[in-house]
């Protein structure tokens, strides 16, 4: 499983709060999309 450690892609601490995800993917080629949803709570 992944990780993050709360810094942001232009190298800023991310805020605290809770910030929602979502996940499309396939397993193979030509199989169904996946969606996956959540959210992550950052804590600090």
């Amino acid at each position: 499983m992944g990780s993050w450690d709360g810094v942001m892609l232009d190298g800023n601490l991310a805020t605290q709060g809770v910030y929602p995800f979502l996940i499309e993917y396939k397993q193979t080629e030509g199989s169904t999309s996946k969606i996956i949803v959540g959210h992550i709570t950052l804590i600090r």
